[in-house]
């Protein structure tokens, strides 16, 4: 395999039967990972972000689901989830 200039930047194509033996389709994120000689590609860990305002972080860690600050957070996680 060869890195090749792509732009300003450097690439790789990668065949087929090598994403096929890694389990990639060409649509998935990636976590990459470098140190010194080496560079490490894997599949991105499924997962869940949401971003809380500080009263609502405060109101989920308390439990304080009933307070209009809990109500929003829980509100934004089962927003997330049906994204999933």
């Amino acid at each position: 395999m060869k890195l090749r200039k792509v732009g300003n930047s450097l690439g790789l194509t990668f065949s087929k039967e090598i994403l096929l033996k890694a389990g990639l389709t060409g649509d998935e994120e990636l976590e990459v990972t470098a140190s010194r000689g080496e560079i490490m590609l894997r599949k991105k860990k499924g997962g869940l972000t949401v971003e809380f305002s500080k009263a609502e972080a405060t109101a989920l860690a308390g439990r304080k689901f009933e307070t209009k600050a809990g109500e929003s957070a829980l509100e934004k996680v089962r927003k997330a989830a049906e994204q999933i």
